[in-house]
């Protein structure tokens, strides 16, 4: 069973308890919250590998001052409130610290399960925003990732839910990183002081798009149009 602190103060201003601790001038703190812990996806995957965890990480955090923890559930297609419960069997009975489960929402029917999982007391939802194309099928989802379309279908399913329920993003989305495409291609180009850059802007947006998990020829004939147009409204001009 687990113990708790009903007081903290000098000796002179607090009563008898069944168990107390002499501090000896030691600085009291609060225990922090981790709310962004992985169990079970790390060198191991699985409800085995995440029970595993459980009993020893979980431990090194309170040796850390940590009393709470957030983790994610499993990554992947399976039905969410599945995850969910998988989760909390695992830690139960397991756990050193208090805990916390982080749904990962992956797919849109994952996302229609979000009421039904707040009722069973899911709050947290995280949404991995930063991946797309073989990296995105990898975790689970659709190549396209986490689009703004999908999003905003999980936010709808939060309205419905109310507080306390909230998402939480994987902060690095790759709508943003396509919008440097441009000018990151455009520098490339430049860099080649010869007529046209010898097809390296070609090259250049070619590898981003790469990068992006895009096809490289979608990024040769985009910087293909553009010069096109460049010199069409350029010969225009001079007419």
């Amino acid at each position: 069973m687990k113990e708790q602190i009903v007081a903290v103060g000098a000796s002179s201003a607090l009563g008898q308890a069944k168990r107390e601790i002499d501090v000896q001038g030691k600085i009291i703190f609060p225990g922090t919250f981790d709310p962004h812990v992985h169990f079970g996806i790390a060198d191991r995957f699985g409800d085995e590998a995440m029970t595993e965890d459980f009993l020893h990480d979980s431990k090194d955090c309170l040796i850390g001052g940590v009393t709470t923890i957030a983790t994610t559930t499993l990554i992947g297609k399976d039905p969410l409130l599945g995850l969910f419960d998988r989760a909390l069997r695992c830690g139960t009975g397991h756990s050193w610290c208090d805990f916390k489960v982080t749904c990962v929402v992956n797919t849109l029917e994952q996302v229609q399960a979000i009421p039904a999982v707040a009722k069973k007391g899911g709050v947290s939802y995280k949404f991995f925003t930063g991946y797309a194309g073989p990296q995105a099928e990898a975790f689970g989802m659709n190549p396209d990732g986490i689009t703004p379309g999908f999003f905003h279908q999980a936010c709808e399913q939060f309205a419905r839910c109310g507080p306390p329920t909230f998402p939480k993003i994987h902060a690095e989305d790759p709508y943003v990183r396509g919008i440097l495409v441009v000018p990151v291609g455009l520098t490339v180009q430049a860099l080649v002081f010869t007529p046209g850059g010898l097809g390296f802007g070609e090259l250049g947006f070619g590898e981003l798009y790469k990068i992006l998990h895009r096809p490289a020829a979608v990024g040769v004939q985009g910087s293909l149009v553009q010069r096109v147009i460049t010199w069409g409204v350029g010969l225009l001009g001079l007419l």
